[in-house]
């Protein structure tokens, strides 16, 4: 199961919903749900919303060679 962090407040440079973090990766948001599930990647609570670290997605995504359209993927992270 997932490991669930809570946070107070969330910066929202640091932090991205699970629809965000899909269009970060270059994946679908199902996708995102069974890496929380399958604790590859961190769950962050602020009250009842689900967030990612973007800290972590970046790291996450270099060690998964997540190459993908990079720039778009850059520029999608920046308007968010």
């Amino acid at each position: 199961m997932a490991t669930i962090r809570h946070i107070d407040r969330p910066s929202a440079k640091d932090y991205l919903t699970p629809e965000q973090a899909a269009t970060f990766l270059g994946v679908r948001p199902g996708s995102i749900r069974t890496y929380l599930y399958k604790n590859e990647l961190t769950t962050y609570k602020f009250h009842t919303t689900t967030l990612l670290s973007v800290k972590e997605l970046r790291r996450w995504k270099r060690s998964r060679s997540y190459r993908r359209n990079g720039k778009a993927q850059e520029h999608a992270l920046r308007e968010i």
